[in-house]
């Protein structure tokens, strides 16, 4: 590995500069510094009284510091899950699986399969904003998590309206004598709600964010439909995850965001790993993952949505700190060899980088 210097007012003029190599500033003493000519803005120097990198702005000689450069800070933003669906108040139906919190991150594979996106930077100072969705409760879509201008959508219920069916993650679709149509709901920041051709009283698994919601056999089982499984994040670890209390664990990795299962009259099905609800009760999703509600099969049985998380990953020389407007908010932060990472479970507030 070469070393690449500088002249004596931190330029280099060589050429295949590799950023891989370090590059070594010029070294002074605090008056050495303020006794060099011909400077331009931008030069740099390292002031060994200091112990700083110093750089001119044309005028004048300004300490660098950790502060100076951009803040990189990876996220994963999920919503809460659908509530327990529409009942036909009759009994004479059974309710699909409620669709889980939409699942957004910088870090990993995005729900519905797409792309991990940019990991952000922030100037320090800068004033974000972190919300974290709550469940629905019965017969209501999950609530949105927003971290600065990323916002993951609530989980689908079942239920007449396309709209309602459609959230995060959709919903499953119940049997015919509920809600009219066979069709699940679609999911924006997740899968689908499963189809159901069925009318004999089984019905379709919610939409998960790494995969759609299960369908009951057209064959007249009468079976209810597994939950569409989660997405496996990898922003934190799964000791941290076990601490906090967030996510699903299983097989040593860590799930957020399944769909709940559809319910069925002769026997119901699993919600997705990542919090997903079971069928055939008050199996809401659980809280921390953004699990879709369990599937109901009669009349006054209801259930909630898991509750999403925000959670933040970046270095762990750097502090996010909270500007007064973070009351509502609890946070947990844990360090992870060279990085934090902070977990937000409820509330609404600012966080300042």
């Amino acid at each position: 590995m070469s070393t690449l210097e500088t002249n004596n007012i931190g330029k280099y003029s060589g050429n295949n500069v590799s950023l891989n190599d370090p590059l070594k500033f010029k070294n002074y003493t605090t008056s050495q510094i303020d006794a060099l000519s011909g400077m331009a803005a931008g030069d740099t120097v390292y002031d060994t009284d200091l112990g700083t990198l110093k750089v001119y702005n044309g005028t004048s000689w300004n300490a660098m510091s950790a502060s100076t450069f951009p803040i990189a800070i990876d996220y994963l933003v999920v919503a809460g899950g659908g509530g327990s669906g529409v009942d036909n108040g009759a009994g004479l139906g059974y309710s699909g699986g409620s669709g889980a919190g939409g699942y957004l991150s910088s870090k990993d594979t995005q729900g519905r399969g797409v792309a991990a996106a940019t990991t952000p930077t922030f100037a320090a100072g800068t004033v974000l904003t972190v919300t974290v969705g709550a469940g629905g409760a019965s017969e209501a879509k999950g609530n949105s998590s927003v971290f600065n201008n990323v916002t993951a959508l609530g989980g689908g219920i079942p239920s007449d309206s396309n709209a309602e069916k459609a959230g995060g993650c959709g919903a499953g679709a119940s049997a015919s004598s509920i809600d009219n149509t066979d069709i699940g709901g679609v999911g924006s920041h997740g899968y689908d709600g499963g189809d159901n051709n069925n009318a004999n009283g089984a019905t379709a698994g919610g939409g998960g964010a790494g995969a759609a919601g299960g369908e009951p056999s057209s064959s007249g089982s009468q079976s209810g439909a597994n939950g569409g499984v989660g997405n496996v994040s990898t922003i934190l670890s799964v000791s941290t995850a076990t601490t906090v209390g967030v996510g699903e664990v299983d097989g040593g990795s860590v799930y957020f965001s399944g769909g709940g299962a559809g319910s069925g009259a002769s026997s119901h099905g699993t919600g997705g790993l990542g919090g997903g609800g079971n069928g055939g009760g008050n199996y809401s999703g659980a809280a921390k993952t953004g699990g879709g509600c369990g599937g109901t099969y009669a009349v006054n049985i209801s259930g909630a949505g898991g509750s999403g998380v925000v959670i933040l990953r970046y270095p762990a020389t750097h502090t996010l700190t909270a500007d007064g407007s973070d009351s509502g908010l609890t946070v947990n932060t844990y360090t992870e060899g060279s990085f934090k990472v902070s977990v937000y479970t409820a509330g609404t507030g600012n966080i300042t980088v």
